[in-house]
């Protein structure tokens, strides 16, 4: 019984370090069960492991997530107990928003909210478990419809990895200076055309949409002055198309100007990657007729390999760590 509760508290903790450098707020109690209020949910109480909230850029509402966070080893989920915590969840997050017992316990800002749900699957023995994506399209494929306007996003073995190691790299950058310890890195969240950044002067939290997005921007400014973009990359980078993708991301937020620099950074780079960024370069300058302004703010855009990080915990540090 105590090896599983540690088991338990191993995606605790690991939620806890990623979501903090998100810039995330946590709210209200950890490991609590709360009535349920709809008959057909056929449920006394539901949980929340862990609540978790953030402003959004676009829209002057908080979004909060109730979470339920599983600790598992390689081959010990399957497609059934996927489907089922994605149900539970989603029949959680629908009570949340009328429950009074919820309210009390974690909104904590007078805010316009929303409330919706984080499936958090750690894979505790580091044994990274790939036929996962797998597992869960054939879960959702058979789960029943969600309740209307609620989203539940699902972190697996892989996008733990991913971001584990961004906040690694991140954490890294702080220490070697690159990063003012002082000051908050902000994600950055472009203007769109139907849709403005509504707050200024605030340190942007990561969103989900953006966490799970195949590319996550970080402005910050620099301790030698200016200004630098960290571009964190999902994909490998092994065609040039992916980094022309990349420019013209840049290109077309109007990201490419004077006294800021950029690094493009792959927690899980081909190895060819450095010199497909050189050459989509070069192909991105001959498409402009290679003009010569343009060819001097190419070179502000580095590439940079991030240190690929896999989380193990052993159960009994986790109890060592919970008994100080």
């Amino acid at each position: 019984m105590a090896e599983t509760t540690n088991i338990s508290q191993m995606a605790e903790l690991l939620s806890k370090e990623l979501f903090e450098e998100f810039l995330w707020e946590q709210s209200g109690p950890m490991n609590i069960n709360w009535p349920c209020i709809k008959e057909e949910h056929e449920a006394k109480t539901h949980p929340s492991d862990v609540v978790f909230s953030y402003l959004e850029p676009y829209a002057d509402i908080r979004t909060y997530l109730n979470c339920d966070l599983k600790s598992y080893a390689k081959g010990t989920i399957n497609k059934g107990s996927v489907r089922t915590a994605i149900e539970s969840l989603g029949n959680a997050i629908q009570c949340a928003e009328i429950s009074e017992d919820w309210q009390k316990l974690y909104k904590v800002h007078d805010e316009n909210f929303d409330i919706h749900g984080l499936l958090f699957i750690f894979n505790h023995d580091g044994e990274y478990d790939k036929e996962f994506a797998e597992i869960l399209r054939q879960a959702t494929a058979e789960t029943r419809s969600l309740p209307k306007g609620k989203r539940i996003y699902v972190l697996g073995p892989f996008d733990i990895c991913y971001l584990s190691s961004v906040v690694n790299d991140i954490k890294r950058l702080r220490g070697d200076g690159k990063l003012l310890a002082t000051t908050k890195h902000r994600f950055y969240y472009p203007d769109l055309i139907n849709r403005k950044v509504v707050r200024s002067g605030l340190g942007y939290a990561a969103t989900l949409e953006m966490l799970t997005s195949p590319i996550q921007v970080i402005k910050y400014d620099s301790p030698k002055g200016g200004t630098g973009l960290l571009i964190y990359y999902r994909e490998s980078g092994r065609t040039i198309d992916e980094f022309l993708y990349l420019i013209d991301y840049l290109f077309h937020y109007q990201q490419l100007q004077e006294n800021i620099s950029i690094d493009i950074c792959l927690p899980f780079p081909d190895k060819n990657a450095s010199s497909l960024l050189e050459s989509a370069k070069k192909e991105y300058l001959v498409k402009a007729n290679e003009d010569e302004a343009l060819s001097q703010r190419m070179e502000i855009i580095h590439y940079r390999p991030v240190i690929n990080v896999v989380k193990e915990f052993h159960p009994y540090e986790i109890g060592m760590r919970y008994e100080k």
